[in-house]
C-alpha cells in the first residue's frame, strides 16, 4: 500500500509549533500571527523564515537554532508510533515486514518545509518526501496508473477531496484540525491516534 501523509496539522502540531517559533523570534503569538497575516497570508505568499527575519530585522539567533534542534517536541504524541506501525521502522533500518511505502507530501514554501522536515526525526520513516508549492492533486497524477492501494492522511478537507478526484480509488483519512471543515463535505473526521487501530 502507498500511504501519503500530510505534515502540518496532521503529524506536526502546527499550532504549538507556531507558538514555539514565535517565542524563538521573541514575539508573542499574537504579534507573530499579525506579522504572518500582514506579510504572507494576506499577500497569498507561503511562509518563509528567511524572508520573515529580514522583515523583522532579525538574524538567525542562537535561540532560533535551539528551537530547530528540538522540533520533535512539536509532533503530535502518536506520530512516531503510527509511522513505526505503518512503515515498520526507519527506512534505512527497515526489514520489510509489510509492503507499505510511506510518502510525505507537504505544501508550502519548499525551503521552509525542507528546514522543518530536516530537523524532524520522522523524515527517516518516509520512502519519499515531496515538497510542493503547487496544488497537491497535480503532483499525484503520476500515481493514477498504479495498481497499489493508496491511503491519504491529511487534515485539509479541500486538499483531500481534490486528491480523491485525481486518485479515484484511494482511501482517505481526514484528521481533525483547523482545515478539516474548509469545504462542505460528508466525510468522517478522525483523531490521528485512530490510525493505530486502522
Amino acid at each position: 500500500m502507498i500511504i501519503i501523509f500530510d505534515l502540518d496539522y496532521t503529524l506536526l502540531d502546527t499550532k504549538k509549533f507556531k507558538a514555539g517559533l514565535a517565542n524563538a523570534l521573541d514575539l508573542s503569538i499574537d504579534d507573530f500571527e499579525k506579522s504572518y497575516l500582514e506579510n504572507f497570508k494576506n499577500k497569498k505568499l507561503n511562509y518563509n523564515l528567511e524572508k520573515h527575519l529580514k522583515i523583522l530585522k532579525q538574524k538567525n539567533t542562537q535561540k532560533l537554532k535551539q528551537f530547530f534542534k528540538s522540533l520533535d517536541q512539536y509532533l503530535f504524541p502518536d506520530s512516531i508510533k503510527i509511522l513505526k506501525k505503518l512503515g515498520s521502522a526507519p527506512v534505512k533500518a527497515r526489514v520489510k515486514k509489510n509492503n507499505n511505502k510511506l510518502i510525505l507530501l507537504s505544501f508550502g514554501n519548499k525551503e521552509w518545509q525542507k528546514q522543518k522536515i530536516n530537523n524532524l526525526s520522522i523524515k527517516d520513516y518516509f520512502d519519499k518526501i515531496i515538497l510542493t508549492d503547487i496544488d497537491k492533486a497535480k503532483i499525484l497524477k503520476t500515481l493514477q496508473k498504479t495498481k497499489e492501494k493508496i491511503l491519504i492522511i491529511n487534515d485539509n478537507a479541500r486538499e483531500i477531496l481534490e486528491m480523491k478526484k485525481v486518485l479515484k480509488n484511494c482511501n482517505i483519512f481526514l484528521t481533525k484540525g483547523p482545515y478539516c471543515d474548509n469545504v462542505s463535505h460528508n466525510l468522517k473526521t478522525h483523531t490521528l491516534n485512530e490510525l493505530l487501530h486502522f
